[in-house]
């Protein structure tokens, strides 16, 4: 089970107020579905959460294109993410409508044209 940290490490991760540990083995759609938001550094959760129109706090906006949405909080200081929190527990909600032309602007779709457009966005800024 601890095949990147050490059991001290863990112990650790409990040991913080309201936090737990979640059994690898269960289905992260089913902790997301019950889920009040997600936080991720990184990963497919987040584009799985929109899924579930969850609020998504993102701590690694500047390498994700989700930083393009407009309903993601993008976490570059303590204050930011304390605000997050605030609107999501005020019952703040997503609505991911421009996802689809984020995806389609800066995802590479296994194709001629999806590759010139990933070129160009990567041009482009």
């Amino acid at each position: 089970m601890y095949k990147y940290k050490t059991k001290k490490f863990y112990k650790f991760i409990i040991s913080l107020p309201n936090t737990y540990l979640v059994n690898p083995d269960i289905d992260s759609r089913e902790l997301t579905a019950r889920a009040k938001a997600i936080a991720t550094y990184h990963g497919t959760v987040a584009i799985e959460s929109m899924r579930f129109r969850k609020p998504i706090i993102l701590f690694a906006g500047d390498k994700n294109i989700l930083r393009y949405t407009g309903s993601v909080f993008n976490i570059h200081s303590t204050n930011d993410c304390v605000e997050a929190m605030k609107k999501i527990a005020e019952g703040w909600q997503p609505e991911y409508g421009d996802y689809d032309k984020t995806a389609n602007s800066y995802l590479a779709h296994n194709n001629d044209v999806g590759l010139a457009r990933m070129m160009k966005s990567i041009a482009g800024h």
